[in-house]
């Protein structure tokens, strides 16, 4: 069943590992067949380190294993959020990377400084609001999820193809597992550089830059 996605989504996960993106079991990257409304995950209490082909779970849009043993990470319910709001997305990382998750536990966007921000990224990439403890005592990651959506209302999730989560982590996406993987190594790159660039104490007067609006142009 869905073999193929099942060894993209296995092979994105590995390569999430060696870019040092995940730790243990912290983090993961899924993709979605849309025609069939199926979703690739790995099992929640498999590292990546230690994953197969073989491992890899098929869920449906309501979080019921299809194929494979095990259970989703719980974090994967928010993906699915994300997977019905955004039709274009066919891959999503989520992870607890350094630097992007300093960002998000301060509850700061990241501004674009420069072009390896745009790049990735056309405009800040938004922190969402704080969960009230309503949706923290309830279903947290339904919770996250709203969170998300809310912030991407008028926002191109295409365009930003990357999110913080107030107080928790960051997610990333893209057409599919691996542009996921590659915009989630972006992230955590470019909030490095930006933890920097506020260090230096001058990120308050700081604005986009000639290069970075000839590149968003560029970019169409």
């Amino acid at each position: 069943m869905l073999k193929q996605l099942r060894k993209l989504v296995y092979v994105a996960n590995k390569q999430f590992q060696r870019q040092g993106m995940t730790d243990a079991n912290w983090g993961n990257v899924s993709g979605i067949d849309r025609e069939r409304e199926l979703v690739v995950v790995k099992p929640g209490d498999v590292s990546c380190k230690d994953l197969t082909a073989e491992d890899m779970l098929i869920i449906d849009m309501h979080g019921n294993v299809k194929d494979g043993e095990g259970e989703p990470a719980p974090d994967v319910f928010t993906q699915l959020q994300l997977y019905k709001a955004f039709p274009k997305i066919g891959g999503i990382a989520f992870m607890h990377s350094t630097w992007a998750t300093v960002f998000a536990q301060a509850g700061l966007g990241i501004k674009p400084y420069g072009l390896k921000h745009t790049q990735h990224f056309r405009g800040t990439v938004p922190c969402t609001r704080t969960l009230t403890d309503e949706e923290i005592r309830a279903l947290y990651q339904e919770g996250v999820g709203d969170a998300i959506i809310e912030t991407f209302a008028k926002i191109d999730p295409m365009t930003i193809p990357a999110v913080l989560v107030n107080n928790y982590a960051p997610f990333a996406w893209g057409e599919s597992p691996s542009h996921a993987v590659s915009h989630a190594t972006a992230l955590e790159k470019i909030a490095k550089l930006a933890y920097h660039t506020n260090m230096l104490g001058l990120a308050s007067k700081h604005k986009v830059t000639p290069i970075s609006d000839s590149f968003y142009d560029m970019r169409g």
